[in-house]
């Protein structure tokens, strides 16, 4: 029964006993007292118990002072508007963003109001970082609206009131955590059409301001060894100009949060080096979102919303933050020591035996002419280097992802050294002789005779068949040089061309040296003949390396095409003793033929799939970077070897080191898993691994030890045993 019902119950009572008690005038008076005070009650009884207490706008707590604010108080139906909860947080503590970071939660923000209204998902502003030791998080300092957008109900009549509660929960931390929580509410009055802005209008724009926007960026990512390269373009990024950019990852366990992020500018953007957290390593990463935070050259920052794709990125990119493993000064220094070891590598010497063979004819003769051979050979080699690097510089500027030994990416090029090779061969042989200082290039003259011309170009072959090798020191210099600016490139690669250059120029220079060499005599001849057999031998790996990169009917063409230049070497010198004008004549028709045959090498279908297994000793796969991930996902070691067939280096210790039974052994019980990347042909992909390391050619050796470990670069000269230690340490 209600407090009216109860009241009017005991007034009839009341009058009840009163018809009893007529006789007694003081009863009555007393009755009505009692039913009079029973009636106040009850006017203040039913609004006490029907109306609960609403909870305030704004509450403070111990580190916050929280507040609902909304654009407008006065609103129409239908409308739509921003409210928010407005945290002023003490100053030292600060709140979370949607991903706290490293530690921390994110602040919860619970609505309630009538059904027919909607409050749609928190808008989060660009976050802050705060660092506490190693731990980084991300999250709001100093004051912050997290706003949501309000849609009022159509049904809704002028006159009304609409009422607005929150339920907020957010942890506030400085050195240590602590949870608060606040129950606000706020009052709208509907009426037939918006009114003026509320005086938290201006704090809301600018907190709205300060929400990252797509702003037209568009994102891709990949990964680059152990890092994730992010590239942003489009919108007005090509022409602002960015000092610095940070990347907030949306979701948790993605990127390492207290990793630094270097940034380069890109001619149509920017892009930033992150590091995957410790449980992505190694793995797939599937999905990139989050906010990019840039900051111009005033101190001024612009956020955007970033949803990323993964695809490959420009080389520019990946070659940007393929930072320098080395200061210049030590780049030259290993630059100049792996020239000098290139002397020994087994490319280089059967040129090189046809110029000691030169020198030792002259050794004996006047100093001035040795000096000057050997500032000729010298000369030779660092013009070879210098040429090298003209033809870096222009196609790197055309876009194109060169390596140490790229030249021999091209079939054209194996081809033409091929028919070099067999020319310098048969000359050496015998069978024909080149007179003069005419077509040196092919090698007779630079063995047979001294002089400058023969010292100059031997210098040129001698550095055209080394590119296939790679002497110790080599491989960081040449990372260095093949991604560094102009100066740095051609200064590296003429260290190195000295290098190489060094012993033939101390002989040259050096007179007590000479009394050290034989004398010459008839023995020279028959040494001479011998040394065909290395060119020869030479043919034939360039006709190997032919056949891993064409079909086989170019390489038959291939084929014949070096028959025509035996043949014109036959020729030639069959008929230049009596008919040298013929001679020469024959001789060119036939190269001719040949290079016509050669033309269309270019253009061949491939013998087999870039990245293909190279196929040397024990099972391997086929490198893909996917495939390393998946690998690395499963905590397996791996073993990633980056090869080519052109590659002698890679071939010896393909042999010597990693083709044993006990290696394949110790592979197959430790379950480590065997990549092969195959850059015998151009591949984007291998180029872009090589590029993470800082290398700008083969070999290049990594172990990945299990359960995530860092990567460990292996020499590029290799043992069974530095392989299996590899492993065993770690």
């Amino acid at each position: 029964m209600s407090c009216r019902g109860t009241a009017a119950a005991d007034l009839a009572a009341g009058g009840e006993r009163t018809s009893l008690r007529r006789r007694h005038p003081l009863g009555l008076l007393l009755v009505g007292f009692v039913a009079a005070l029973l009636a106040s009650l009850c006017e203040v009884m039913p609004a006490t118990a029907e109306t609960p207490k609403r909870p305030p706008s704004v509450q403070q707590t111990e580190n916050v002072r929280a507040e609902l604010v909304a654009e407008r108080m006065a609103v129409a139906p239908g409308e739509k508007l921003r409210i928010g909860l407005h945290q002023k947080i003490r100053p030292g503590w600060h709140t979370y963003w949607r991903n706290p970071g490293d530690s921390g939660l994110p602040t919860r923000l619970s609505w309630s109001l009538r059904d027919d209204a909607r409050v749609g998902d928190t808008i989060w502003p660009a976050p802050e970082r705060f660092s506490v030791g190693p731990i980084v998080n991300y999250g709001y300092g100093g004051e912050v609206v997290l706003l949501a957008p309000l849609e009022v109900p159509a049904a809704a009549r002028p006159g009304e009131a609409l009422t607005v509660l929150l339920r907020a929960e957010w942890l506030v931390c400085e050195e240590i955590c602590i949870p608060e929580d606040a129950e606000l509410s706020l009052t709208l009055q509907v009426s037939e059409r918006s009114g003026a802005p509320s005086p938290a209008a201006a704090l809301i724009a600018e907190f709205a301001a300060r929400v990252p926007q797509p702003r037209g960026w568009t994102a891709r990512y990949a990964a680059a060894g152990e890092r994730v390269l992010l590239h942003v373009t489009g919108g007005d990024l090509s022409t602002r100009p960015i000092r610095d950019a940070y990347f907030f990852v949306a979701t948790p366990d993605t990127i390492d949060h207290a990793a630094s992020q270097p940034m380069i500018a890109t001619a149509d953007g920017l892009a930033l080096a992150l590091t995957p957290a410790a449980s992505r390593r190694g793995r797939a990463i599937a999905s990139l979102e989050g906010v990019i935070v840039a900051t111009g050259p005033a101190g001024e920052r612009v956020a955007a919303a970033i949803g990323a794709t993964e695809a490959p990125l420009p080389a520019a990119v990946v070659e940007g933050f393929a930072a320098p493993a080395l200061p210049l000064w030590q780049a030259v220094l290993f630059a100049l020591l792996g020239g000098l070891l290139l002397n020994l590598m087994p490319c280089v010497l059967p040129v090189l035996s046809m110029k000691a063979l030169a020198f030792v004819a002259h050794a004996h003769g006047e100093r001035a002419a040795r000096a000057r051979e050997g500032f000729a050979y010298a000369a030779g080699v660092v013009a070879s280097f210098l040429a090298i690097a003209a033809v870096v510089l222009a196609l790197r500027a055309g876009g194109a992802e060169l390596g140490w030994g790229f030249q021999f990416q091209s079939p054209v090029f194996v081809a033409v050294l091929a028919g070099v090779t067999l020319g310098v061969g048969l000359s050496l042989s015998g069978v024909f002789h080149l007179a003069g200082g005419r077509l040196v290039a092919y090698g007779d003259s630079l063995a047979r005779r001294g002089g400058g011309v023969g010292a100059f170009f031997t210098g040129l072959l001698a550095v055209v068949v080394a590119t296939p090798c790679t002497a110790p020191f080599m491989g960081a210099a040449l990372g260095v040089a093949l991604l560094a600016p102009a100066p740095t490139l051609v200064a590296i690669l003429m260290a190195m061309g000295l290098g190489l250059a060094l012993p033939f120029l101390a002989l040259s220079l050096v007179p007590s040296a000479t009394r050290l060499l034989p004398r010459p005599g008839p023995w020279m001849d028959r040494l001479k003949q011998i040394l065909a057999f290395p060119m020869y031998a030479t043919t034939a790996w360039l006709i190997w390396v032919l056949s891993q990169q064409v079909s086989p009917g170019s390489f038959a063409i291939v084929l014949g095409g070096l028959v025509a230049v035996a043949f014109a070497g036959w020729l030639y010198g069959v008929l230049s003793p009596e008919r040298p004008t013929l001679a020469r004549l024959a001789a060119a028709a036939l190269i001719a033929v040949a290079a016509y045959l050669l033309a269309d090498l270019e253009g061949a279908a491939p013998a087999r799939a870039p990245g293909g297994p190279a196929g040397i000793g024990g099972s391997s796969e086929a490198f893909t970077a996917d495939r390393l991930a998946a690998l690395r996902g499963e905590g397996r070691p791996v073993f990633v070897n980056m090869t080519a067939a052109w590659c002698i280096t890679c071939i010896v210790n393909e042999r010597a080191a990693l083709g044993g039974t006990s290696l394949r052994r110790h592979f197959e019980s430790q379950r480590i898993a065997y990549l092969v990347g195959d850059w015998t042909q151009r591949d984007p992909a291998i180029t872009a691994y090589l590029r993470s390391f800082g290398r700008g050619g083969v070999p290049l050796y990594v172990a990945y030890p299990a359960r995530g470990g860092a990567p460990v670069v292996l020499p590029q000269l290799l043992t069974e045993a530095i392989v299996l230690d590899a492993f065993a340490t770690r």
